[in-house]
């Protein structure tokens, strides 16, 4: 039989997440290369994504658009970015347990510029438009159409190229994903 690389239904690009997260006061780098070293502190993030699965891109690979928005609880303000993801759900185990990797990036907004990434800014000013940057790691509950993740949501600089800002913010958050299509029947029914 021929191996199908995307295994979620072509009727069902869609999906709606929730999440939940804490700051990671490091830097967005140490957090990659050394997870276990970093630290969480007491701001949180909630938010929400919607999102859809546009094409795909061959050998595993799809690519797709969302729109999210995010409170921070604690800084205070709200978030809305525009994420575009590049996803891979190629691997072999992938009947028993759907797993994806995705990256998603895109322009951030934030009604006010928080006091984390003010501190983390070389000038100490911060930006309310920053680049989002976010990994994800996404396990699938078999035969279902729910899933979990875990992802950093980052929003920074890029390095200084985005209004000279240097650095950002980091969130470790988890959240929970339903995917549906829009039919005739709205995907509740």
């Amino acid at each position: 039989a021929p191996v199908r690389f995307n295994t979620a239904p072509a009727d069902k690009p869609w999906h709606a997440d929730v999440w939940y997260g804490a700051l990671n006061p490091g830097d967005f780098t140490e957090s990659i290369i050394d997870p276990a070293s970093t630290t969480i502190e007491d701001e949180q993030i909630v938010g929400f994504t919607v999102g859809r699965k546009l094409f795909d891109l061959g050998y595993g690979f799809s690519f797709g658009l969302g729109v999210l928005g995010a409170h921070r609880i604690d800084e205070g303000g709200f978030e809305l970015g525009m994420p575009m993801t590049v996803t891979f759900d190629g691997f072999p185990w992938r009947e028993r347990l759907p797993t994806k990797l995705a990256i998603c990036v895109g322009p951030s907004f934030i009604s006010e510029i928080t006091p984390t990434e003010k501190r983390k800014d070389d000038d100490n000013q911060g930006s309310k438009f920053l680049n989002m940057f976010s990994p994800e790691i996404e396990f699938g509950v078999p035969d279902t159409d729910w899933s979990g993740f875990f992802r950093l949501h980052h929003r920074s600089g890029i390095f200084g190229l985005i209004d000279g800002v240097s650095g950002g913010s980091t969130y470790f958050t988890f959240g929970v994903r339903h995917r549906f299509g829009l039919g005739d029947e709205l995907p509740w029914k």
